[in-house]
């Protein structure tokens, strides 16, 4: 074998490389691993993976194959783990062990990600629940971590996978609990119905543009009351490379019995940022004596005015790519600074390296003389 390497070479094979891992679940939440992540293959063979020696906790291989799911043992925190093998079918890597740290912390909100879902009946669509913990947001929670539930249940039905399915044309209610917690949303089922009085009208009216309400979700407990605000989804852009202004806007608001609620009135005032520096590209080996570029990229909504100072007494250049010679070798700090039409400006500083060059020497032109005869030799140089 060691002849056949040296002379066609032949390499042996390397197993799988897995790398040690710690992930964090909470008590009795199931989380998954993606394998692509923690393992590789130096000759990019195909990885095949076993499991081994679970503690405090039940492994498995999702039916695909590309996660590890691994389940906390009910009511258990605390440190959990379990050992993964992967082989590539010549060779067949250690055991690596892989720490999931269960925590106790506790879940203080949910939330449903896709909210006021629109469906037809008979379609579908899947609900993506996330909670907060105390110590850990925007978890991902699978559908066996949580209850759901529909108001009716003649409109719309939520399996125990998540599945929301339309049944029926109206609204339904959806219901997302866990340990007293609990989030809603509003799921449309069909078209809007045309309306047939003014009550209905505005009804129609708010689902069809959109209501923006604050807060999008609220947690509470029993006899807990929360303030909810809602209006008209509506957007504001400003012409932002003009001056600092103020702008006004008035609102009221009607019931169904035609009275008009007094005049509210929002002031905004915007006002001006100054430009931001994204880069600057520098050209490497600065030496003295010979040109450089400058140049550099900034951001802002209006024109911007780049203005460089090199730190060698030399005039200011003004431009975003500008071409600058030092006269000798030295450190010396530059700024750029980056100024937008109404004066507000930013500024950043450079420490520049100039490397010495060395002198160069000329001897003059060759000469023929004879014996006993003196020479003048005209030689020259220059350093910049």
């Amino acid at each position: 074998m060691q002849i056949l390497g040296s002379n066609y070479d032949f390499a042996a094979n390397v197993a799988p490389i897995v790398t040690p891992t710690t992930v964090l679940t909470h008590n009795d939440l199931e989380t998954f691993i993606e394998l692509d992540t923690i393992a590789t293959d130096p000759e990019g063979d195909p990885i095949y993976f076993r499991l081994a020696d679970s503690s405090n906790g039940n492994v498995s291989f999702t039916p695909d194959g590309k996660f590890v799911r691994f389940t906390p043992e009910d009511g258990y925190f605390g440190d959990a783990s379990f050992n993964l093998i992967a082989d590539d079918g010549y060779s067949t890597a250690a055991p690596v062990e892989i720490k999931v740290d269960v925590s106790n912390a506790p879940l203080i909100n949910l939330d449903i990600v896709n909210r006021s879902p629109r469906l037809d009946a008979g379609e579908s669509t899947e609900l993506v629940v996330v909670g907060d913990f105390s110590d850990q947001e925007d978890v991902i929670l699978p559908a066996s971590y949580v209850r759901f539930g529909s108001e009716s249940g003649l409109v719309a039905d939520v399996n125990e996978y998540g599945v929301l399915s339309g049944l029926s044309d109206r609204v339904e209610i959806v219901t997302v609990r866990k340990n007293g917690i609990s989030a809603v949303t509003a799921v449309r089922m069909g078209d809007i119905p045309a309306p047939s009085n003014d009550s209905e009208f505005y009804v129609a009216l708010a689902e069809q543009d959109g209501l923006q309400l604050y807060p999008e979700a609220v947690t509470l407990t029993t006899n807990m009351t929360r303030q909810l605000l809602v209006g008209l989804d509506e957007s504001f852009s400003p012409e932002l490379s003009t001056a600092e202004a103020t702008d006004t806007f008035t609102y009221t608001v009607k019931d169904n019995d035609n009275n008009t609620s007094n005049t509210a009135t929002v002031n905004i005032t915007i006002k001006n940022s100054a430009p931001s520096i994204d880069k600057i590209d520098i050209e490497p080996n600065l030496a003295e004596g010979i040109a450089a570029t400058f140049s550099a990229d900034a951001t802002d909504e209006g024109e911007i005015i780049y203005t460089w100072n090199f730190g060698d007494n030399t005039p200011e250049l003004n431009g975003q790519s500008v071409t600058h010679t030092f006269a000798d070798n030295g450190t010396y700090t530059a700024t750029l600074t980056v100024t937008d039409s109404q004066g507000a400006s930013t500024v950043e500083t450079i420490t520049l390296n100039v490397n010495n060059i060395a002198p160069t020497v000329t001897a003059g032109e060759n000469q023929t003389t004879i014996e006993n005869q003196g020479v003048q030799f005209n030689g020259n140089y220059s350093d910049p």
